[in-house]
């Protein structure tokens, strides 16, 4: 079986491994790790930070401030080596940068993650900082980052002499992988049509933004002189390969419509993002009905080994057994076998689960506010990226309410929020200081916190302990959105809007929905999806959570968290992700790996299949 090279910007695989910012990163670990326990051949290749990404430090006046992590755990990587027993170093081709780059490797269960850095002695100054800091610096430096990942990933890929039968890209960063492998192929004698076949047949993208603002696209100028050395090389018109990048209606070289064009498969992350990149896209099919657009969804999953605490890891060994840590963790039967589970026991390894994370915040440091944090009280955790789509700040929009809420004599909450702004986004700092300003202000009695420096090992602490999971995007701007998908197969309620993968796994058993899919239109949008955020939290969360029996478990709760477990457990899980992709996305179909009977989220959309005789990858259309 050939191997399948999947190429990101940033990988979260380790917590000492700094090369991630969030939800893109904590994805592609996912992906390795459910490749690997699957035995799909899998490589990932990404780039090596030397500086990560950022430390969050709120300061006095409650700004987030902004420092290097501490130092990565080197002894995770190993130097990749020529075959004579030295460093391996490689250089990017003519046109491009005069960077000379090296290479590590990572092992990643059984599948490997190699991370590209220009920190080589034979660089000046300018170029080794090309690898020093992820998403930092201008746009030359962006550009020079997506250079060295997609050109230097193909360049080592062929170094190493990996046969690799789908070159898989994670967003647009690394779509000059593709214009390497269409020189290789011009370069082989092809004509430019074939040599886009031949890269097409080998090549699929995978897109998370659902905004054409949030893609990168790069000025032509910028571009065009290593277009130029490439169309020199291989004797075609430099226009030709400029115009394989423009987005109609568009300026510049777009890196999401480059790799679209140069892709057999483009999928979206879930299938309200299917909906969002088919209306976004579809100007590149002209004259085609928006439904008819060629992109489908494999929703995004997560790997339950990871992910699962261990107090409800410990719970599903006894009610389901070890299967569920490997072939069974997909498979819907095995999961539907906690409807016998008792009930008290799921209850205590949900209360283990919230001691564990109470724990973590008596001890601190970095937890600010909630001084009155009880651990018997309801427990609402929102932990993002803040940024102001996000919204994080919604549910404290009616001071008066939450205030009335969280210190209610009956039914007391608290909320606990965590996550950082990126550093170049105000706008999202900003809302970092008004929920620190709400976690330091006496008026709501210590029940708010912000836990600074969120990173993945606390965050297996949120999606395990909180008893609620809220997320409130504005619709439809959330592509997925995994958190809840961890927070689900922990038994943590979800309480989020209609959007991504929410609207698709919400059945009204097992957590709750609000908002209006695809948001509302004409409204107040904010006012009006706080006011339902705010009716669901006392009308039927809180009582809900308290109404216990004589043994002190509240049955009715109880039976909405095993709902939420059996509805996300197989899913949503990586195993169940991979085996889409593997089954209908990639080509051909790996049957090794594919699971009859198993709830298979895509195809989509429907219409791509229902032509008699035809199979979906038969029906792509080339834009």
């Amino acid at each position: 079986m050939k191997t399948v090279a999947y190429f990101s910007a940033e990988f979260a695989v380790h917590e000492r491994l700094y090369v991630y910012s969030g939800g893109l990163g904590v994805l592609a670990g996912d992906f390795l790790k459910s490749a690997s326990d699957l035995g799909l051949p899998m490589i990932g290749i990404g780039l090596f930070y030397r500086d990560g990404y950022l430390a969050q430090r709120i300061d006095e006046s409650g700004r987030q401030t902004e420092a290097p992590p501490i130092p990565h755990d080197m002894a995770l990587l190993k130097p990749v080596m020529n075959p004579s027993g030295g460093r391996l170093a490689l250089r990017l081709p003519e046109g491009t940068l005069p960077l000379v780059f090296q290479a590590w490797e990572v092992a990643v269960g059984k599948s490997k993650l190699y991370l590209l850095d220009a920190d080589h002695p034979a660089n000046s100054p300018e170029l080794k900082a090309v690898t020093d800091r992820l998403y930092a610096g201008d746009r030359g430096m962006r550009l020079s980052q997506e250079l060295l990942l997609g050109w230097g990933g193909f360049a080592l890929i062929r170094e190493l002499g990996l046969e690799i039968g789908i070159y898989h890209a994670n967003e647009g960063h690394s779509a000059f992988l593709f214009l390497a492998l269409l020189e290789e192929q011009l370069g082989a004698g092809k004509d430019l049509a074939s040599a886009i076949e031949a890269v097409r047949a080998v090549s699929l993208f995978t897109t998370h933004t659902p905004l054409e603002a949030g893609h990168d696209v790069f000025d032509e100028d910028r571009v065009r002189p290593m277009v130029q050395s490439v169309a020199a090389r291989a004797g075609v018109a430099t226009e030709e390969l400029m115009s394989l990048a423009r987005h109609p209606g568009g300026d510049g070289w777009n890196m999401a419509a480059f790799a679209i064009r140069m892709s057999r498969e483009t999928n979206a992350v879930s299938r309200r993002h299917g909906q969002v990149a088919r209306a976004m896209w579809r100007g590149m099919w002209p004259g085609t009905a928006e439904h008819d657009v060629p992109i489908r969804h494999v929703t995004n999953g997560v790997h339950l080994p990871t992910w699962t605490c261990p107090a409800m890891a410990k719970f599903y060994d006894a009610a389901l057994g070890p299967d569920w840590r490997g072939e069974g963790e997909d498979d819907p039967f095995l999961w539907e076998r906690l409807g016998g589970a008792d009930q008290a026991l799921l209850w205590q390894a949900r209360l283990e689960a919230k001691a564990e994370l109470f724990k973590r915040l008596r001890r601190g440091p970095g937890v600010i506010g909630g001084d009155g944090l009880d651990e018997k009280a309801l427990t609402i955790g929102f932990a993002r990226r803040f940024a102001a789509y996000k919204r994080p700040s919604l549910i404290l929009r009616d001071r008066a309410r939450i205030k009335k809420f969280l210190l209610h004599p009956d039914y007391p909450a608290q909320i606990i929020f965590a996550g950082k702004a990126h550093p170049a986004d105000e706008p999202g700092k900003s809302l970092v200081a008004e929920v620190v300003a709400a976690a330091r202000s006496p008026e709501f009695g210590g029940r708010v916190a912000f836990i600074e420096n969120y990173d993945p090992s606390m965050a297996r602490l949120l999606v395990s302990g909180a008893d609620v999971w809220l997320n409130n995007p504005v619709p439809p701007l959330e592509a997925c959105g995994t958190s809840g998908q961890k927070a689900g197969a922990n038994g943590v309620l979800n309480l989020s809007v209609l959007d991504g993968w929410w609207e698709e796994a919400y059945d009204a058993r097992n957590g709750w929905g609000f908002g209006v899919p695809g948001g509302r239109e004409g409204a107040d949008q904010d006012r009006l999806d706080a006011e339902e955020l705010h009716a669901l939290l006392e009308a039927e969360v809180a009582p809900l959570f308290y109404e216990r029996g004589i043994d002190g478990v509240p049955r009715g709760w109880v039976e909405k968290v095993r709902e939420s477990i059996v509805s996300v457990g197989s899913r949503f899980c990586g195993r169940r992700m991979l085996r889409d992709y593997a089954s209908f996305l990639y080509e051909p179909p790996l049957p090794a790996v594919s699971r009859p009977g198993a709830r298979a989220l895509i195809p989509e959309p429907p219409e791509l299949l229902d032509l008699a005789g035809e199979s979906p990858q038969g029906l792509v259309k080339k834009p």
